[in-house]
């Protein structure tokens, strides 16, 4: 086995940036500083909790639990295939990965075609061609560390760099204005909209890769653990930098664009303001870099996770059908991909940010079984009332109930005061059974 040196940390910590940056991570922060105003920065301190920390802290839970199915399994076996396999699905071909084989079409095809035209058929070819190089790169997972820690996420890094200096050397202004979801609550809506990242969710999967890399290496379990949870911060790091650069272009061009409606017209209108057509032509790169890197990783994490899942089936076998599954989703367009995320996410994310807590403070609490089913069924029912709502479905009594009693329900953070509840009581609860057993 080969020795594990500096410079191989440094290439896991690239690659798993690679993987977690994705489409979302770059049309995302430009709208938040656009739309946040004068609280950009209270609403990038939000969203920087659930697209950067809870994802790190994710890794960390994987790391420590040996893998998402044990992590899960804390619950009971039934929550753990259940919750387990709607998370790769969700992060994989139902949501995440259509979703970053959409969206540089939307960047780079759809403005360019005429007014009229029909999107059936570019869109058709262009994710033909995207999926299938997606394909071919995940065909061998050895390579990958070799491919996105040295080649293609350094690349992307550097592009978003100078992006950034173009653009920054315009003379630009900013608006003061607060608009959309940060009009209420600046923190609570940059933390929404780390949600949409899907990053705490990957987190749970990217495990995974970082732990079948790191087996080519003479390392001791404990030494993988510490590196993991090493690159995960480390990755958190170079995360924290490029929404600091991006969220800094949607804020000082603000007052140029009011009228744009999502990150990807920001950035677009920046670029060509910037620096003319070859803007978009370094934003064409720059999309399909970021959106090919996070592809890559998921759809290998879901092969190599649903070959040990299910392993008479092989694991180009599995890829082949996530990546037509992927093919056909991602040509339903990407207004409707993500129309169809926000309620699936809502209901997944707070049982998976509850599963992270108490996985992180299990050593000095030691949580029953019990403990576990009681906090993350509470929060599922909370949380899947919320997402029906989200989707104008209402079930009678509940949801109005909990619209009137529930502390931040309106804000779709009403699972939060139940389970810091619970924990609490069943912690105390726990401590004094022990307590009275060792004193009986």
């Amino acid at each position: 086995m080969k020795k594990f040196r500096l410079n191989h940390f440094i290439t896991i910590s690239v690659m798993l940036f690679g993987m977690f940056f994705g489409a979302g991570n770059l049309i995302f922060p430009p709208l938040l500083g656009k739309e946040a105003g004068a609280a950009v920065w209270i609403a990038w301190a939000g969203f920087v909790t659930t697209a950067i920390l809870l994802p790190v802290l994710g890794v960390a839970s994987i790391a420590k639990s040996g893998g998402i199915q044990k992590l899960a399994g804390r619950v009971d076996k039934r929550f753990a295939y259940v919750f387990t396999i709607a998370t790769y699905l969700a992060i994989g071909p139902g949501l995440a990965i259509p979703r970053a084989g959409s969206t540089p079409f939307e960047l780079i095809v759809t403005p360019y075609l005429p007014a009229d035209a029909s999107q059936l058929i570019p869109r058709l070819i262009y994710t033909a061609l995207f999926f299938a190089l997606a394909y071919w790169l995940c065909l061998n997972p050895s390579k990958l560390m070799s491919r996105m820690g040295r080649i293609t996420t350094p690349s992307l890094m550097i592009l978003i760099v100078l992006m950034f200096i173009f653009i920054m050397q315009m003379d630009t202004s900013s608006s003061a204005q607060v608009t959309g979801r940060y009009q209420h609550n600046a923190y609570i809506g940059g933390f929404l909209a780390g949600y949409d990242t899907m990053d705490t969710l990957a987190a749970l999967v990217f495990g995974l890769v970082v732990a079948n890399t790191l087996q080519r290496y003479n390392m001791t379990p404990t030494q993988m653990q510490k590196t993991t949870i090493g690159a995960g911060i480390t990755a958190g790091l170079f995360l924290g930098l490029i929404y600091w650069l991006l969220t800094s272009i949607g804020h000082t061009t603000s007052a140029q664009f009011p009228d744009t409606i999502n990150g990807a017209q920001i950035l677009l209108n920046s670029t060509v303001m910037a620096i003319g057509l070859p803007g978009a032509i370094l934003l064409t790169f720059i999309f399909s870099l970021a959106c090919l890197n996070t592809c890559v990783g998921l759809l290998t994490s879901l092969s190599e996770y649903f070959t040990l899942l299910f392993p008479r089936f092989s694991y180009k076998g599995f890829l082949a059908i996530f990546v037509i599954w992927s093919f056909i989703t991602a040509n339903f367009g990407l207004n409707t991909i993500l129309k169809i995320s926000v309620p699936v996410l809502i209901f997944i994310y707070p049982a998976a940010i509850v599963l992270i807590v108490m996985e992180l403070t299990r050593q000095w609490f030691n949580y029953s079984r019990q403990t576990y089913q009681l906090v993350i069924y509470t929060v599922a029912v909370i949380s899947g009332i919320t997402a029906l709502e989200s989707a104008r479905i209402f079930v009678p009594g509940m949801t109005q109930a909990f619209n009137t009693y529930l502390p931040l329900y309106k804000q779709q953070l009403g699972w939060l005061v139940p389970f810091l509840i619970l924990l609490v009581i069943c912690s105390l609860f726990e401590y004094f059974i022990k307590r009275r057993n060792k004193m009986a």
